[in-house]
């Protein structure tokens, strides 16, 4: 149940009345400042092509410089250790583009809008995702593809599965692509 606090991220056990908070063990655990800044910073930095800084951070959402600069930190920290632990188990990888609408263009509308491979690593009992990748490509070739296998799939402990995109094929030497 919720905590009498203004944090709404603290709960209490009915049992133990032990106050617990959403954010503990991430990267959100106490914040100087507002969940969501903190989430708004995270997006701009994991969609931003150019790079983010604690001071532009700061200017943009009213924090301390030093507290942006830290959480930036950290949220480098933690995207870096993502390489630590590969997608393994069932995997599937696909390409698509994203983009916001096109008016008055009927079909894909691929002009404007942005390649990108993603990986979603699926829970055991296959009924969610666990995790997911995304990368941004310059084209659907083999060379492009492969970035995303190499930053971020398993190669001995993952069954990939892919839309039969004649890139994958190269790929099935180091990877078990079905």
């Amino acid at each position: 149940e919720h905590h009498n606090s203004q944090d709404p991220t603290l709960r209490r056990c009915k049992h133990c009345y032990h106050i617990e908070s959403a954010t503990a063990g991430t990267i959100f655990h106490k914040l100087k400042f507002d969940l969501r800044k903190a989430f708004a910073m995270v997006f701009l930095m994991s969609t931003s092509s150019k790079g983010s800084s604690g001071h532009n951070f700061s200017t943009m959402f009213s924090i301390n410089k030093n507290t942006a600069w830290l959480f930036e930190q950290k949220v480098r920290r933690a995207m870096e250790s993502s390489k630590q632990y590969p997608l393994s188990g069932k995997v599937n990888v696909d390409e698509t583009v994203i983009g916001g609408k096109e008016f008055n263009r009927p079909g894909r509308g691929e002009q404007d809008k942005t390649p990108v491979v993603v990986a979603i690593e699926q829970n055991k009992n296959e009924d969610g995702i666990k995790r997911a990748y995304a990368h941004q490509i310059d084209d659907y070739t083999t060379d492009s593809l492969k970035q995303i296998f190499e930053n971020h799939i398993d190669k001995e402990h993952s069954e990939i599965e892919t839309d039969k995109w004649r890139g994958y094929n190269p790929l099935k030497e180091e990877w078990h692509i079905t």
